[in-house]
């Protein structure tokens, strides 16, 4: 039927979102990402586009058919759906994948470029503190295995953040950008600290786009898809990970408006309604690209769709339909292998990883060339099909073997079970996976007996998919085979399947490596049982129905408001910005790693959240050496240890009790929330710059004339050249026995290795000391024992202008250019 006027103001919406997510990727990767200027393009591109497409799409069909009555409860549904997801977790510590998101969002909203600069350790001229700054953060810089990736995969420097070119002091976060950059969108309009309120809107769309998504899997009929929404509304994983800030939900949704889309181009097409094919298709494309900006996983989608492709070509006879979809997949692949270019030059360790990861076991040494090969037959096969397809015969044996395909599917599903309940077996009630470093040591589920067995995947889906829509799934799977709509989502649902039960088959806990089981398994898994319901006659059956519908609400209904107790991570934002808000922009905190537990976790929204310049410590004499070089660079330098400091001239600002709410870690479905899951003390110490530096300049002997907290009179603003006079004053330097004072020059005085015309002469405490002579650009002082302890010291020389030198414009009258002075 005719397009309604719900899903026109859904396609202006989504045809935004799609417009507003290119848009941001390509600002981020032109290294001008700005979420105003982005959600102002594509608000404007949006409008641009519409009003031209607005009268050739209005007549598109959709399976959409609702009265006032419908509205108001898809409404409710929504309200429901958000009295789950109301409060997202703020979750902005590092060392987990929800907390670089968080980050990520931050860091793209201030800087806008894809690759980050250490902005400490990129203005670190000195040595021996470079050594210092790259040993406590930096972890395989040197790994011989990665030589060959100098400039891209250099090592790692936080969790989820890597080194991209440690010469240049550049890193690079681990994931695709598109999730948080719709954080940092979302950010932009209702303040950073709400940026997870992103995901509550991905998370209501995609409730949306089930319900439009079973309506057109079940030609409009209401109860069907009112049924899909709510179960996705109370369904506990999809609450939960509608609140906390990784891609599960994101994804998901671009999935299901990329069906979607793709579903109404499929009922128009067989209602011979040809209005506006190429939009929906388009759409589902657009969909299905920012789902791959979104989430690597990608290519796991693409051999379906590829073999949409093949099937089509070889049963339809319909050359238009062949042209449209051999288009729409060509499109698809074109935006992976973009994704794919993307990842590889704006993520490349992540994407290095992960490739190496899922293709290695499967192609061995040799990938690129069995690639290459793969490459080529792709691209073959789909000729060869149209080629043959227009023989009788050849269409009916492929025919009659796709059909066969279709009857052995259930049996799959079957065969896939098996495998997944005999690897539950020999994990949990034998020694199979005892000397397994994750399963056996870190996890403790080898021969764990039912603790092993019910964590993993399979059974973990069960427990989110409720006993009952497991059940229903394994005799749908008999029934939905029978036409090709279901045989498509069959195809679909079970390559998943085969994935968590023999490759991502175990989950340790849960929530946090449940959702896993979120982005297909669950939602189209129960998409797939609720449609085959429709089905159901008679009144024992429609009976059954009923009763099983209300007892899978109630059961997840039951899960979802043990999340009502709190928020997870609650606490932690609080503590960290009582941090942050001592300290300026500018300001250099020193993190103490001695006895510090959770460093990551808390460095990194330090570094990346709030913008702050952070050095670690290890010892009381990093403190002084880092503190005397920190003075020349940060007006303020702090401390932050997890334990008391007994250094001098620091002194206590805050203690501060750094607390993090969280549910339980369980194999179970989680029930048990901690208000004070993770109980901390912080110190925060203010770091007496003055006094400390010149406690090292009296242990070190040298004076740094470019710090600001060496008392000069004399001198240039430069803090460089003197005016033929330059006072040093405010020393308290004491020594023992006759020593040498040095003066350290860079060496642009024309007359500097010429001690005649240089006239060179040296005040200590007001008393000239006798030259001894000079060395290169050095020049060397004696000093008597009762000199002792030094106060001031006081330089004169001749002087020179560099323009009447020739040399330059300079005006000025120059004397020395004093680097530093040192005590021998």
């Amino acid at each position: 039927m005719q397009n309604h006027p719900i899903t026109l103001t859904i396609d202006i919406l989504m045809m935004f979102i799609f417009i507003t997510s290119y848009t941001a990727v390509l600002a981020l990767a032109l290294g001008h990402f700005d979420p105003s200027l982005v959600l102002l393009t594509g608000l404007t591109l949006s409008l641009f586009l519409w009003f031209p497409l607005h009268p050739k799409i209005k007549h598109a069909r959709t399976s959409l058919h609702l009265g006032a009555n419908d509205v108001f409860f898809i409404l409710s549904i929504l309200s429901l759906a958000l009295f789950f997801r109301s409060g997202p977790y703020l979750y902005i510590m590092g060392d987990q994948d929800q907390g670089v998101y968080v980050n990520m969002a931050s860091e793209y909203a201030r800087n806008g470029k894809p690759f980050l600069k250490d902005s400490v350790r990129k203005i670190i001229t000195d040595k021996d503190i470079l050594e210092l700054y790259d040993s406590y953060n930096h972890k395989h810089s040197h790994d011989p295995r990665k030589a060959h990736l100098k400039n891209k995969y250099e090592g790692a420097h936080l969790p989820g953040i890597y080194i991209k070119n440690l010469s240049k002091s550049e890193y690079v976060f681990q994931f695709y950008p598109l999730h948080p950059l719709w954080m940092a969108i979302i950010g932009k309009i209702v303040g950073l600290k709400n940026c997870i309120h992103a995901l509550t809107l991905f998370s209501l769309l995609s409730v949306v786009a089930f319900y439009l998504l079973a309506l057109e899997m079940s030609d409009g009929d209401s109860k069907t898809a009112a049924f899909i929404a709510i179960l996705l509304a109370v369904n506990p994983l999809h609450s939960f990970f509608s609140k906390w800030p990784v891609t599960e939900v994101v994804a998901l949704t671009f999935t299901a408006f990329g069906f979607y889309y793709f579903l109404r181009f499929y009922n128009s097409w067989k209602h011979n309604c040809q209005n506006s094919l190429l939009f929906l298709l388009t759409m589902s494309a657009a969909s299905f690209g920012c789902f791959f900006f979104t989430r690597i996983s990608g290519f796991m989608y693409l051999p379906f769709f590829y073999a949409i492709m093949i099937v089509t070509l070889l049963l339809s006879s319909n050359t238009r339909l062949r042209l449209h979809i051999v288009a729409y997949v060509s499109v698809l692949f074109v935006l992976y292998i973009f994704s794919v270019a993307y990842g590889l030059h704006f993520s490349f360790p992540y994407s290095y990883d992960i490739y190496n990861i899922s293709f290695r076991k499967v192609f061995g040494s040799h990938r690129p060339q069995l690639l290459a090969i793969l490459a080529v037959s792709l691209t073959i096969l789909p000729i060869v099909a149209y080629l043959i397809s227009g023989k009788p015969k050849i269409r009916l044996l492929a025919d009659n073997f796709i059909r066969k395909i279709r009857s052995l599917l259930p049996f799959v599903f079957l065969a896939i079970l098996v495998i997944a309940f005999y690897k539950a077996y020999l994990l949990g009630f034998t020694d199979r996976y005892i000397n397994d470093p994750w399963l056996g040591s870190r996890w403790a589920l080898a021969a764990s007996g039912w603790a092993g067995f019910t964590s993993t995947s399979v059974i973990v889906a069960i427990k989110y998919l409720s006993p009952i829509t497991f059940l229903a799934f394994i005799v749908a799977t008999f029934k939905l085979n029978k036409d090709w709509l279901g045989t498509a989502g069959l195809v679909f649902i079970l390559g998943f399947w085969f994935y968590i039960a023999a490759l991502q088959w175990t989950i340790p806990y849960q929530y946090y490596y449940a959702r896993y089981l979120l982005s297909e398994i669950v939602p189209y898994t129960l998409l797939l049982t609720v449609v085959w319901t429709k089905t159901a006659q008679g009144r024992l059956a429609k009976t059954a129905k009923f009763i099983g519908s209300a007892v899978i609400v109630m059961y997840f209904a039951v899960f979802s408001s043990f999340q009502l107790q709190g928020k997870e991570a609650d606490g932690a934002y609080t503590s960290l910005n009582q941090i942050s808000g001592e300290l300026t922009d500018s300001d250099l905190l020193l993190l103490d790693r001695r006895g510090f537990r959770r460093y990551a976790e808390i460095k990194t929204p330090l570094v990346y959240f709030f913008g702050h310049h952070v050095f670690d410590v290890a010892s009381d004499e990093d403190v002084l050496k880092v503190a005397s070089w920190a003075t020349s660079h940060f007006p303020n330098v702090y401390l932050l240890s997890q334990k008391p400091c007994f250094i001098e001239n620091i002194t206590l600002l805050k203690c501060i009790p750094y607390r993090q709410a969280g549910f339980e870690h369980t194999r179970r479905i989680p029930r048990k929330f901690m208000k004070d899951k993770i109980v901390e003390t912080l110190w925060l110490y203010k770091v007496d710059t003055l006094a400390l530096a010149s406690k090292v300049i009296a242990r070190t002997g040298i004076i740094d004339i470019s710090s600001p907290l060496v008392e000069i009179e004399g001198f240039y603003g430069d803090r460089l050249w003197t005016n033929g006079r330059g006072i040093i004053r405010g020393l308290d330097l004491p020594f023992e026995g006759s020593r040498t004072l040095e003066i350290v020059t860079r060496g642009y005085n024309p007359d500097i290795r010429n001690l005649h015309l240089l006239a060179v002469k040296t005040l200590v405490n007001g008393e000239e000391v006798p030259l001894l002579g000079s060395q290169g650009v050095r020049l060397y002082f004696f000093l008597p024992q009762h000199l002792s302890p030094i106060r001031s010291i006081e330089i004169i020389s001749n002087t020179f202008i560099p323009k009447e030198r020739n040399i330059n414009n300079d005006t000025r009258k120059l004397g020395l250019d004093i680097v530093r002075l040192q005590i021998h």
